[in-house]
């Protein structure tokens, strides 16, 4: 068992418990100044996104590097959520598509003891500000029930270098795991590829819900959008903006 998270607010009871899920973990492997940019989008992005929603009986689980250098300014950006939240160590993780714990020791800082929902989000991304509240709405629906759900928006915008796409993705990195009372399975059980292997997966609004931002800082191969992607995006729009309560000028 790792070490009791730090806890930095506490939430009230809630028909079903909600979490939100980031790893947001410093990577000595980039330039500080590339961590710092990845810092920004947290502040500026993710955090900012879900300070603007309209549900809040949520707590913001987020995994973090204890040796990062920016771990105080880190911290501070997810305050600004204004959501209760929790930092735990962010360990070992090792992308797989194995249900064997690939995305680290979440089930550890969970309680289990009633009926949740997890959601997943990396600290880079946005949420629209109703989006975590169609989650938490179907969850109320789905409490009594013994069997796992994922609850998928589909619909959202891909950003990259000041330009956009819209993206009709069913299997995404923006989804809700329901899990009955008991079940210690978490939407981080399994690379969002592979989640149909955890739960059935179930459809929600067609409405833009997420923001998955492209950029040279990203810690995977999906960085900056290709050429190919480019020719079908189009530079980021008012109407575009008006969806997303985040810092755009991060963006351009």
């Amino acid at each position: 068992m790792l070490p009791v998270p730090h806890r930095h607010w506490s939430t009230g009871p809630a028909s079903v418990r909600h979490y939100v899920l980031t790893r947001s973990a410093y990577s000595p492997d980039l330039p500080l100044e590339f961590n710092r940019y990845r810092l920004d989008l947290l502040r500026g992005i993710t955090a900012a996104s879900l300070r603007s929603q309209t549900h809040r009986d949520v707590t913001w689980l987020v995994l973090v590097d204890p040796a990062d250098p920016l771990l105080r300014e880190r911290e501070d950006a997810l305050c600004e959520s204004g959501l209760p939240f929790m930092t735990a160590p962010a360990g070992d993780i090792v992308r797989s598509d194995r249900q064997d714990r690939p995305w680290g020791p979440w089930d550890d800082y969970l309680d289990f003891s009633d009926a949740t929902l997890t959601t997943r989000i990396d600290d880079d991304d946005a949420f629209a500000p109703w989006a975590l509240a169609t989650f938490a709405e179907q969850g109320d629906r789905w409490t009594k029930r013994k069997r796992r759900r994922i609850f998928v928006l589909p619909v959202g915008y891909r950003v990259s270098d000041g330009r956009a796409n819209l993206r009709h993705d069913k299997v995404n990195q923006f989804t809700t795991l329901y899990a009955p009372r008991g079940d210690r399975c978490s939407i981080m059980d399994m690379n969002h590829t592979g989640q149909r292997r955890l739960a059935q997966l179930f459809m929600l609004s067609q409405r833009p819900a997420w923001l998955w931002l492209r950029h040279a800082g990203a810690r995977s191969h999906m960085s900056k959008a290709s050429n190919f992607e480019r020719e079908a995006m189009q530079p980021i729009s008012d109407e575009v903006r008006s969806l997303f309560a985040v810092d755009w000028s991060l963006i351009g």
